[in-house]
């Protein structure tokens, strides 16, 4: 640009002289004169000219300045809009991509209680359709009530053989579970005979575990003075069946008394 304004510059000096040198060349009676080189003469610069040139040339500067402005002003706008722009769709991804992992979840979740229905709709359709269970009673053994017992009458063992009894017949030495049952079981014992029962409180004085579920016994019925624990060594119960009443009693363990087992091991 700066080249460009130096060009026109002196090309425009140039015809300012060219026409300066025409007109005082001629004279009123159209005659033309040579213009000859003067050596004490000298160029007198065009002050007007120059003037007008430097003004061009600084509008031009002017001109160029605001322009590079205005494509500066133009360019940052547009940055910062760009950036914008980048940060709303930033912002948006961030946003469905939460969304749709929620979703997943909910769907992970939905599959999940959908599996466990369809299991358990399978486990029920498979328990209305297997076949009854057949329970094998063993010989001796007879139904009171919802359960089946083994009464021992002939022979009598102290209160940790009654166990092994138990146990050869693959049952339990027996616990009681309510008074229906403790009513039904002592109808079917002989009167005045004693038997001992899979209750006990050897581990800890007071608390009675039953041998069969190792959980507290569900039911006792004691008869009058019992528990009394007599010498500390009355551990083991059992039951004394009345002519017109039964009730539990604490005995030492050692004692021999007749059997009662109970083919399940619930109570």
């Amino acid at each position: 640009m700066h080249n460009f304004a130096a060009f026109f510059l002196y090309a425009f000096v140039a015809c300012n002289l060219y026409g300066l040198g025409k007109s005082q060349s001629q004279d009123d009676t159209g005659s033309v004169y040579i213009l000859k080189d003067d050596p004490s003469r000298e160029l007198q610069p065009l002050p007007n000219s120059i003037q007008f040139l430097q003004k061009q040339l600084k509008l031009q500067i002017t001109t160029q300045k605001t322009t590079l402005a205005i494509l500066d002003t133009m360019q940052k706008n547009t940055q910062e809009k760009l950036e914008a722009i980048q940060r709303e769709v930033l912002k948006s991804l961030d946003q469905i991509r939460g969304e749709t992992n929620e979703r997943l979840i909910q769907i992970q979740n939905q599959q999940a209680d959908i599996q466990m229905s369809i299991k358990a709709l399978m486990e029920r359709r498979q328990a209305e359709t297997a076949p009854p269970k057949v329970v094998i009673i063993p010989p001796g053994f007879e139904k009171i009530g919802s359960r089946y017992f083994y009464i021992e009458e002939e022979v009598s063992k102290n209160w940790t053989d009654a166990q092994l009894f138990c146990r050869e017949k693959g049952a339990y030495l027996a616990a009681i579970q309510d008074q229906k049952e403790f009513k039904d079981v002592t109808l079917k014992l002989q009167k005045d005979n004693r038997y001992w029962l899979g209750i006990n409180d050897i581990e800890n004085e007071g608390i009675y575990i039953s041998d069969a579920s190792g959980n507290v016994a569900p039911f006792l019925k004691w008869g009058l003075g019992d528990p009394d624990s007599m010498e500390k060594n009355e551990d083991c119960i059992g039951v004394v069946a009345g002519v017109a009443y039964s009730a539990m009693v604490d005995w030492p363990c050692k004692l021999e008394f007749h059997v009662i087992c109970s083919l399940d091991n619930t109570v």
